[in-house]
């Protein structure tokens, strides 16, 4: 029993450490990414989120699309402000990708 905690443990500190890693290189490369990569990468989480058995998996890869999510709002909302119309739309378009209804409703 106490070996199975441990190793629980030491899962949650890996996938910890994974999604950590994913949201920081999501952060680094934003802008440096087409859009096309970004539906892959978004197509990749989803198959993900749909076909893995364990609970913990499917939590962190909703939780980094979460994250893809807020990440594109800020950006979309900063380019706007910025008047960077280039950036913002699409920081917009990843937006529909990844998060469709709150993209739907930030545009309003």
């Amino acid at each position: 029993m106490l070996h199975k905690l441990y190793t629980d443990a030491e899962y949650r500190k890996e996938l910890m450490d994974k999604e950590n890693a994913e949201q920081q290189s999501m952060t680094d490369n934003f802008f440096l990414r087409d859009l096309g990569w970004w539906k892959s990468k978004i197509a990749g989480y989803d198959k993900r989120i749909a076909n893995t058995k364990h609970p913990e998996d499917v939590r962190m890869y909703s939780r980094i699309k979460s994250f893809l999510s807020l990440l594109c709002y800020t950006n979309y909302t900063r380019m706007r402000s910025t008047g960077d119309t280039t950036g913002a739309e699409f920081a917009f378009k990843v937006y529909q990708l990844v998060d469709p209804e709150n993209a739907t409703k930030t545009r309003k």
